[in-house]
């Protein structure tokens, strides 16, 4: 089972802040994420600052692009670079 922390502890009008003592809630979520990394590897967080309009736009534009035919991906979209895993290799390449 994939655990879900809560980072909304983190968040504050002016963002997180780096250095301020860690509240109780902070350090349960930072414990929740570090026993998850430990035991399955993967953690599912939630409440992270970004707005479900922010979401669905994200994943609209990404579906938009998916759906663009094999051949015009190849030719347009610029070449995987593995340094900083960006860009674009056709499946199974």
């Amino acid at each position: 089972m994939v655990a879900t922390v809560d980072l909304s502890p983190f968040m504050a009008d002016e963002g997180v802040v780096v250095g301020a003592v860690p509240t109780a809630s902070q350090l349960a979520g930072a414990k929740a994420i570090d026993l998850a990394c430990r035991d399955t590897g993967f953690v599912q967080v939630i409440n992270f600052g970004v707005s479900a309009e922010l979401r669905r736009r994200a994943f609209a534009a990404a579906e938009a692009l998916f759906a663009q035919p094999e051949e015009h991906k190849r030719e347009r979209l610029a070449r995987l670079q593995p340094a900083t895993n960006t860009g674009y290799a056709p499946v199974g390449l």
